[in-house]
């Protein structure tokens, strides 16, 4: 089976420790698993992990990432079969999302033929695509 996970829920297990770390680290390890990582969600994540990324609504840094999580992230890599796709915009895409950020997620999934989509975000609730599942870890 091949999954794109949402930045959400890799960023959510590494800094969190209980149910989501504990089922994304059940995945990784589980070979008959391929997980896709695009290089968008790749240079996300990095961001996030780098405090590269800004808090949207408060306009600031966020500080709450360590070497710690970045080993953590690492180690779940190490433990994961994974493929790495290149990022790129599909042209005609018909599938509508209403956070447009989210667009790589989907384009990652299409690109990797995942059958499913893995995510938190309510945004993804209301994506209706015929070519992959869309579910949350509870639902996986």
């Amino acid at each position: 089976m091949r999954i794109v996970i949402d930045t959400n829920i890799w960023i959510s297990a590494i800094i969190t420790e209980g149910r989501i770390s504990k089922w994304l680290k059940d995945v990784c390890e589980n070979k008959d698993i391929i997980i896709i990582l695009s290089t968008s969600i790749l240079s996300e994540i990095k961001a996030v992990l780098q405090n590269d990324n800004r808090n949207r609504r408060k306009k600031k840094k966020r500080k709450c990432f360590t070497e710690e999580h970045i080993k953590k992230f690492e180690e779940l890599l190490n433990k994961a079969t994974f493929e790495i796709v290149e990022s790129k915009s599909i042209d005609g895409l018909d599938i509508y999302i209403r956070d447009e950020d989210d667009i790589h997620i989907i384009e990652a999934a299409i690109i990797g033929k995942a059958d499913v989509l893995i995510s938190g975000d309510k945004d993804f609730e209301e994506v209706q695509s015929s070519l992959f599942k869309i579910m949350k870890p509870s639902e996986f």
